[in-house]
């Protein structure tokens, strides 16, 4: 099944879910937000955790029904890149770990 066409019409039907706050099966997810909350956490790491919640629990629930995707792997090797991005972008003295610093830059 090709997800990609889907992705807009999700967007869609995520926001009109949100609308509905007077259902207890649109609010019923709403509490593991409360489980996975940390103090100084960005809205986009709160979508990013319900996004991952939401897609273990359409697999049954399990860890070991979730199946590693080639794009699922591409994101993966893309996010180290993309956080340290957003840090440099969201202050001038970003916190680079032991490791990074001695990589040789090409």
């Amino acid at each position: 099944m090709n997800t990609n066409k889907y992705r807009n019409l999700w967007k869609v039907v995520e926001m009109l879910l949100l609308l509905g706050h007077g259902q207890a099966t649109v609010e019923k997810g709403f509490c593991i937000n409360k489980k996975v909350e940390v103090e100084n956490m960005k809205e986009l790491s709160y979508v990013s955790q319900r996004l991952i919640c939401d897609y273990i629990n359409s697999m049954g629930d399990s860890l070991y029904n979730i199946k590693i995707t080639n794009i699922m792997s591409t994101y993966v090797s893309n996010a180290r890149q993309k956080h340290l991005y957003e840090t440099l972008r969201g202050s001038e003295t970003p916190v680079i770990p032991e490791q990074e610093k001695k990589k040789p830059n090409f």
